[in-house]
Protein backbone atom coordinates (compact mmCIF):
# COMPACT_ATOMS: atom_id res chain seq x y z
CA UNK A 1 0.00 0.00 0.00
CA UNK A 2 1.51 3.40 -0.81
CA UNK A 3 0.59 6.24 1.68
CA UNK A 4 1.38 9.37 0.23
CA UNK A 5 -0.28 12.92 1.82
CA UNK A 6 -0.75 14.87 -1.13
CA UNK A 7 -1.70 18.78 -1.79
CA UNK A 8 -2.53 20.46 -5.31
CA UNK A 9 -2.72 23.57 -6.59
CA UNK A 10 -6.55 23.41 -6.65
CA UNK A 11 -5.82 22.52 -2.79
CA UNK A 12 -4.09 25.53 -2.60
CA UNK A 13 -6.66 27.11 -3.56
CA UNK A 14 -9.17 25.29 -1.66
CA UNK A 15 -6.65 25.85 1.69
CA UNK A 16 -6.94 29.56 0.78
CA UNK A 17 -10.24 30.17 1.18
CA UNK A 18 -9.84 28.30 4.23
CA UNK A 19 -7.52 30.44 5.74
CA UNK A 20 -9.30 33.50 4.69
CA UNK A 21 -6.91 34.35 1.78
CA UNK A 22 -7.60 35.03 -1.99
CA UNK A 23 -7.60 31.38 -3.88
CA UNK A 24 -4.61 30.15 -5.12
CA UNK A 25 -2.93 32.74 -2.77
CA UNK A 26 0.89 30.80 -3.46
CA UNK A 27 3.95 32.13 -1.98
CA UNK A 28 2.38 34.21 0.92
CA UNK A 29 2.98 33.66 4.17
CA UNK A 30 0.09 32.06 5.80
CA UNK A 31 -0.41 29.59 3.00
CA UNK A 32 3.27 28.43 2.96
CA UNK A 33 3.04 28.14 6.51
CA UNK A 34 0.11 26.13 6.02
CA UNK A 35 1.76 23.94 3.27
CA UNK A 36 4.76 23.17 5.34
CA UNK A 37 2.47 22.37 8.03
CA UNK A 38 1.24 19.60 6.01
CA UNK A 39 4.18 18.71 4.48
CA UNK A 40 6.05 18.46 8.19
CA UNK A 41 2.47 16.18 9.32
CA UNK A 42 2.95 13.67 6.65
CA UNK A 43 6.69 12.98 6.97
CA UNK A 44 6.26 12.24 10.76
CA UNK A 45 3.45 9.91 10.09
CA UNK A 46 5.57 8.62 7.52
CA UNK A 47 3.62 9.73 4.70
CA UNK A 48 5.52 10.37 1.70
CA UNK A 49 4.55 14.64 1.33
CA UNK A 50 3.52 15.07 -2.39
CA UNK A 51 2.20 18.26 -4.31
CA UNK A 52 0.59 18.96 -7.83
CA UNK A 53 2.58 21.95 -9.21
CA UNK A 54 1.57 24.45 -11.78
CA UNK A 55 5.19 23.96 -14.06
CA UNK A 56 8.75 22.60 -13.83
CA UNK A 57 10.11 25.47 -11.61
CA UNK A 58 7.43 25.61 -8.57
CA UNK A 59 8.19 21.40 -8.57
CA UNK A 60 11.69 22.13 -8.26
CA UNK A 61 10.69 24.29 -5.20
CA UNK A 62 8.60 22.16 -3.54
CA UNK A 63 11.23 19.22 -4.07
CA UNK A 64 14.22 21.57 -2.58
CA UNK A 65 10.99 22.22 0.44
CA UNK A 66 11.27 18.31 0.68
CA UNK A 67 8.44 17.17 -1.26
CA UNK A 68 9.01 13.87 -2.48
CA UNK A 69 6.20 13.58 -5.35
CA UNK A 70 5.48 16.33 -7.49
CA UNK A 71 3.87 17.08 -10.97
CA UNK A 72 5.61 19.87 -13.24
CA UNK A 73 2.61 21.05 -14.68
CA UNK A 74 -1.13 20.69 -14.58
CA UNK A 75 -3.42 19.40 -17.32
CA UNK A 76 -5.06 22.72 -17.63
CA UNK A 77 -2.17 24.98 -18.36
CA UNK A 78 -0.79 22.64 -20.64
CA UNK A 79 -4.06 22.00 -22.96
CA UNK A 80 -4.10 25.54 -22.74
CA UNK A 81 -0.38 25.72 -24.10
CA UNK A 82 -0.99 23.01 -26.63
CA UNK A 83 -4.75 24.15 -27.62
CA UNK A 84 -2.96 28.20 -28.50
CA UNK A 85 0.13 26.80 -30.24
CA UNK A 86 -2.35 25.05 -32.39
CA UNK A 87 -4.80 28.21 -33.21
CA UNK A 88 -1.72 29.88 -33.70
CA UNK A 89 -0.70 27.01 -36.44
CA UNK A 90 -4.03 27.18 -38.25
CA UNK A 91 -3.80 30.86 -38.32
CA UNK A 92 -0.83 31.23 -39.97
CA UNK A 93 -1.91 28.48 -42.38
CA UNK A 94 -5.06 30.48 -43.30
CA UNK A 95 -3.43 33.77 -43.37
Amino acid sequence: MTTCAWTSSTACSDLSLALGLAPGAVGTGPLEDAIARIRDAAHAHGLIAGMHCAGGQAARSRVQEGFKLVTVAVDSALLNATISGELASARGAIA
